[in-house]
């Protein structure tokens, strides 16, 4: 493992804790995009899966 050389080169871990702001991109009509803002309330299981509880704004 190698070490970065500069504060740029530091890649920091990605957190998601409860009120982050999230923006969550998936697939919408056509080929459009659906594009959903809001605040993450935790993880969800809806008939099985694993699910993105998000408070939209």
């Amino acid at each position: 493992m190698t070490t970065p050389s500069s504060e740029a080169e530091k890649i920091l871990p990605v957190t998601l804790t409860n009120r982050s702001h999230v923006r969550v991109r998936s697939a919408g009509p056509k080929d459009e995009a659906l594009e959903s803002v809001g605040l993450f309330r935790g993880l969800i299981s809806v008939g099985g899966e694993s699910s993105l509880a998000i408070e939209l704004n």
